[in-house]
Formats: C-alpha cells, sequence, structure tokens
C-alpha cells in the first residue's frame, strides 16, 4: 500500500461509535416512549431489577475500584462517551482508561431505571462524583450519566453504552480589584 492510499482510521469510524452518535438520541426516545403510559407490575418489576443491577454495578466500583467494576458489568462492544473526551469503544479500552484515571475514586448514585416493553433494553441514569483518596467529601468533578443496558438470555443485565456529562460550574466571581494607597471603604474623588 502505497503513503497516498493509506487512510488515517480513528474510533470516530466505528460503526458502534457511528451507531452511537446518530442512533441513541432515537434509540433513547423510542426506549422513553415504549415504557411510557401505564405500566403493568412485570414492568415495574424489571425497572426495579434493572435499578438494582447499575447499584450492584456502583458498589462494586466502590468496594474494588472502577476498572473491575466495569470489567464485571460491561459489554465486550460497549462503548463509553466520557465527559470532555473522545469516545472509547471496547471493554479493554475503557478498562484502560479507567485504570489511567485511577487512584481517583468514582461514585455513582443510580436515581431511575426504564425497561422497554419488550424487556430486551433499558436505561438508567444518575449522579456521579470523582474524588481524591483519602478525601470522599469534596469532589475533583461531578456530573450525570446515563449507562444503556441490554439483557443477556440469561436474563443478566449488561452494559452497552455509557454517558456522561460534566455538572456545570459556576464561575467564580472576579476578585475585587483595589486601588493601591486607598482603602476599600474610601470613595474615589470626583
Amino acid at each position: 500500500m502505497t503513503p497516498s492510499a493509506a487512510r488515517s482510521v480513528s474510533l470516530n469510524d466505528s460503526p458502534i461509535v457511528c451507531w452511537f452518535k446518530h442512533g441513541l438520541a432515537v434509540a433513547l426516545i423510542a426506549l422513553v416512549a415504549g415504557s411510557a403510559g401505564c405500566r403493568s407490575p412485570a414492568d415495574t418489576a424489571q425497572a426495579g431489577l434493572l435499578l438494582n443491577a447499575d447499584q450492584e454495578f456502583a458498589a462494586m466500583a466502590e468496594k474494588n475500584g472502577a476498572p473491575a467494576a466495569y470489567a464485571a458489568f460491561l459489554a465486550a462492544d460497549a462503548v463509553e462517551l466520557p465527559p470532555d473526551l473522545p469516545a472509547v469503544a471496547g471493554i479493554t479500552a475503557i478498562s484502560d482508561r479507567r485504570r489511567a484515571v485511577a487512584p481517583n475514586q468514582l461514585h455513582w448514585r443510580p436515581q431511575r431505571a426504564e425497561v422497554s416493553r419488550d424487556g430486551s433494553l433499558g436505561w438508567t441514569w444518575g449522579e456521579w462524583t470523582i474524588t481524591s483518596p483519602g478525601d470522599a467529601i469534596a469532589p475533583l468533578r461531578r456530573g450525570k450519566y446515563v449507562h444503556v443496558w441490554r439483557r443477556r438470555p440469561n436474563g443478566m443485565w449488561i452494559v452497552v453504552g455509557d454517558i456522561g456529562n460534566t455538572a456545570y460550574q459556576e464561575p467564580a466571581p472576579a476578585a475585587k480589584q483595589q486601588t493601591p494607597g486607598r482603602d476599600d471603604d474610601e470613595q474615589p474623588a470626583e
């Protein structure tokens, strides 16, 4: 192959990433629309099981670290859309990225789950924080997430999409500038 015939391939050329970019909004709208209206007890039970799966995922991340939890709960073809970073496709690449940000601790709290009418897909959302290992109170970053789940033939749920955003933070107020040789209480002469 000649150098001019070589083609640069990026992660964004991946069919999975293209599907995520172009089909995710449609899929989530269809999922929400399909789950809207009256919910049967079975639908409510399935959403509860999915919420429990995300809670178990979060608990494993707390106990064993995010890389181990992601390795256990993600599908091999999963896609991660992290805030302020390029998309990451595949469980190996996602786990590698998670190890790269260690030792910071990722925490998340699932808020809600929905399941498609046929029970094959679902989504959960919640809030996440990243903290330093010795300071679980003051977050370094925070945001919201959506996990897209697929039900395996054995009935267990597995994450196929992890989408995050960073919470908006108000800019710090500008520092009040003081004129040299004058107290803040002094008024300028007119």
